[in-house]
């Protein structure tokens, strides 16, 4: 399989057609854990994307996200099979390492060395928790998901090694950035590409404003951003997979200039009003573009996704609107 290529193997994986004893709460444990530490790198991965101009540092982000992306596809097709819920957020025992990173960012962007050693850290972690969790797992299924965790997760922390040691190609094979399908034709891939990079960029932002904000009402919008954001990536990955659709799960185009914009203001008094002003505007946009789409495509999966999603547009430009009038 290409590297961070969606696969219909990626979203119903052999190791879930076991799950069909009760789970133990350990192993529940488990995937909890797991799915908090895919949500912390991953999130360190892409606020490396806009901290770092290096090709080799951009490369390596990029292949960790399209392999973390498809590692929480494979995760909640098993937490589905196993009827327990994983988080979509960072657990507060993994947030301290990305409090660290975050309380760092500002328009002077993030030390690369500094990002390397908070990456590292939460890679090391994770390898440790994970060999725990395989040597107490009762689930085959669920030991199987943890051992594919732990081989990912030695891969990332040889890579971060490499770069922190000044490697420039610490990812021989780096995946597209170009997405790409086998069924969609171009205005369908352009409408379904865009509409993850908006997710994408809605939940990163969300994340990073979960932890830059003391205000509890914002990180309270910011956490139900977080998990509709979350579902909203799971289905567009499961549609991408079954459609033979290549999609890079880093933040594309324009959304890009919007993350940027916003992460600038990091550790300044107006965050919270900025952000909450970028949510209204990208929410209003997000309208306008699924609106676009209910007039532009007769795919009837993009179809069901556009009228889905704008009532929760306006939800969520609503609830942004009402915390900047306080």
């Amino acid at each position: 399989m290409e590297v961070g290529r969606l696969s219909p193997s990626a979203t119903t994986p052999a190791i879930v057609a076991s799950a069909a004893t009760a789970t133990s709460d350990s192993d529940i444990s488990a995937l909890q854990s797991a799915a908090s530490a895919n949500n912390l790198e991953t999130f360190l991965a892409q606020l490396s994307m806009f901290g770092s101009s290096s090709s080799g540092v951009q490369q390596a982000a990029l292949t960790i996200l399209n392999e973390d992306r498809d590692l929480d596809l494979q995760l909640h097709a098993l937490a589905d099979a196993r009827g327990t819920v994983v988080p979509s957020d960072i657990s507060p025992s993994d947030q301290p390492i990305a409090q660290q990173i975050v309380s760092s960012v500002g328009r002077s962007g993030v030390d690369q060395t500094t990002f390397l050693n908070a990456a590292i850290q939460a890679v090391t972690q994770r390898v440790s928790q994970l060999q725990g969790q395989i040597s107490t797992a009762q689930g085959a299924d669920v030991k199987a998901f943890l051992q594919s965790g732990l081989a990912l997760a030695q891969s990332h922390l040889a890579i971060e090694q490499e770069l922190l040691a000044g490697s420039t190609t610490a990812v021989s094979s780096p995946p597209s950035t170009t997405p790409s399908s086998t069924s969609l034709n171009s205005t369908d891939l352009q409408i379904l590409e865009s509409s993850y990079s908006t997710t994408l960029t809605e939940r990163f932002l969300a994340q990073f404003t979960d932890l830059e904000s003391n205000n509890s009402k914002v990180q309270q919008y910011a956490e139900k951003l977080i998990g509709d954001h979350e579902q909203e990536t799971l289905e567009i990955g499961r549609y991408a997979a079954a459609s033979g659709t290549y999609l890079p799960a880093n933040i594309q185009g324009m959304n890009v200039q919007t993350s940027v914009k916003v992460l600038s203001a990091a550790n300044r008094r107006r965050y919270d009003t900025n952000y909450l002003s970028t949510m209204v505007r990208s929410h209003t946009m997000d309208i306008q573009d699924n609106r676009q789409t209910l007039a532009s495509t007769q795919n009837p999966t993009l179809l069901q996704f556009a009228t889905d999603d704008i009532p929760t547009d306006f939800l969520h430009r609503a609830g942004a609107q009402l915390l900047l009038r306080r």
